[in-house]
Formats: C-alpha cells, structure tokens, sequence
C-alpha cells in the first residue's frame, strides 16, 4: 500500500469534487450505500466534466462516489484481457511517482494537481471533456496518486484497449448513473465513459 497512511496530506474536500447540484459532501457508496463521512472508509470520487474555462467553469455530466472495497470489487469484474492492456498502457504513459514528486513545491494545490491531463499533459483549458479522481477519506481528500485528469482523449484510448465484456459491464454501470433527462443518457453514449 502507499506511504500516504503514514505521512498523509489532507485538505478539506474541495468544491469540485462535491457534488454538483447542491455543493455538499457525496454521502453514500453508489454500490453499497455505506456511510462514507461516518465510517471514515477510504472512497473515490469521479467526474465528467464539459469545461467553458478550464476548471473555473464547467458542467457536470456524471459524477459518483465509491468505496475502496467496492471500487477494488469492480475491477476484479474486468476481464483479465482488459486489466492487462489497462496495466500496460499506464505503465507506459504514466508514472505516478515522477508525477507525485513534480508537485512538491505546492504538494496541496488542487487545481495545479488537476490542471492538466496526467498521460497527455494537455491544460484543461484546451480540453472538450475530461474525467477528474480523487481518493477521500470522510471530509478529507488525500494527495498521493491522486488526484489527476484524464482528457477525454485519453478516456478514448483505454476504451478501446477493453474488451467488448467489460465495455458492456461500464455501460450497464453508467445507465446506472443517467437516471435524468434522455439527453444525458444521449451523451453518455456518445462522450464521457465510466472508468473506475
């Protein structure tokens, strides 16, 4: 497991990564329902976002809470075909400790942190979609791995590194997500994809 349990760094969870419609704290698991501020369990938290200016002004197209258990849960659902091309393509775009250290001057600043894409190091202010992560604990975010960006190019190519199973079983979990207006639904289809 990572270092961050013994020497964490914490902030308050900040707005972004609240929920949309009402500014408050995701409550609930979206799979077991358990209480994340109470039982201080370990979650993540994902978004979609359409951005108008970077992350000053955006739309929320998605956005759920997960608890670690249940998190690790869904990714032993992947096929071992996915899971493999998944480990791939991060080992060879991506290396999260080179990334962390990159930070250290301002180790808490959120939207330096989310700024850019984590693999294309494109700013989101170039961005017609991306996907922001975070690893929270109650009312707090931790820094180590998270939190990052993936641009909705990014989201692209991993999808298609998956096979057609686990691409069903997103899907199945994404309807879960798009409970409003048809057009939501819509652009699911078309834009942003859950990818936990």
């Amino acid at each position: 497991m990572a270092d961050y349990y013994i020497t964490p760094n914490y902030i308050s969870i900040p707005k972004i990564f609240r929920k949309d419609a009402t500014g408050g704290y995701f409550e609930t698991c979206i799979s077991c329902e358990c209480n994340l501020l109470e039982e201080e369990v370990d979650y993540l938290i994902e978004k979609a976002l359409k951005p108008y200016d970077g992350l000053n002004s955006y739309s929320t197209v998605f956005e759920y809470a997960i608890c670690w258990p249940c998190s690790e849960k869904m990714r032993m659902t992947l096929s071992q075909e996915s899971k493999t091309n998944i480990a791939k393509y991060f080992d060879q775009h991506l290396d999260l400790e080179e990334r962390r250290k990159q930070f250290e001057e301002t180790p808490l600043d959120v939207e330096r942190w989310l700024g850019t894409c984590a693999i294309s190091q494109a700013p989101v202010s170039e961005l017609k979609e991306f996907q922001i992560y975070g690893h929270f604990q109650g009312k707090d975010m931790i820094f180590h791995h998270y939190p990052f960006t993936l641009s909705g190019q990014v989201m692209d190519e991993l999808i298609h590194l998956i096979s057609n199973k686990t691409l069903d079983d997103l899907q199945n979990f994404t309807d879960q997500l798009t409970s409003g207006p048809p057009e939501f639904a819509d652009l699911l289809k078309s834009g942003p994809r859950v990818f936990i």
